[in-house]
């Protein structure tokens, strides 16, 4: 499998979460998104502004994995899946449907904490492995 850990099973990862942790270890190659690695620094913007040292080099950890690009087509396919969205009444997070975008074009899996992979995995074939 190859899979694309996202914001939610980053700062998972960054707990020690079992869970997350063993998903991701299933996985032969692990990818994020440019857009999960800004959620993950504002994070640790706001901890520092906070006067929290963070726990983890979050560079280092980028460092060390693929990391995806949004693409123009990307965006198309996202502003598709958005549109058909809203016409169903379902709203989530517009990021998700931005990196759920470069997890299809790549054929990628997502693991995740976040529910909203589920709702958008029913508007494109999209695997998701959503571990609670």
């Amino acid at each position: 499998m190859r899979a694309l850990i996202d914001t939610s099973a980053i700062i998972s990862l960054f707990r020690n979460d079992y869970k997350i942790i063993s998903e991701i270890e299933k996985a032969d190659e692990i990818f994020t998104s440019t857009l999960c690695a800004y959620e993950v620094y504002l994070g640790e913007a706001y901890s520092r502004l906070k006067g929290i040292r963070p726990k983890v080099n979050v560079t280092e950890f980028f460092d060390d994995i693929g990391i995806i690009d949004f693409t123009l087509d990307d965006a198309r396919k996202s502003s598709e899946i958005k549109a058909l969205l809203r016409t169903r009444g379902e709203e989530v997070n517009v990021l998700d449907i931005l990196i759920a975008s470069s997890a299809y074009r790549l054929e990628l899996t997502v693991v995740t904490k976040d529910r909203d992979f589920q709702t958008i995995s029913h508007c494109m074939d999209l695997d998701v492995i959503l571990s609670l």
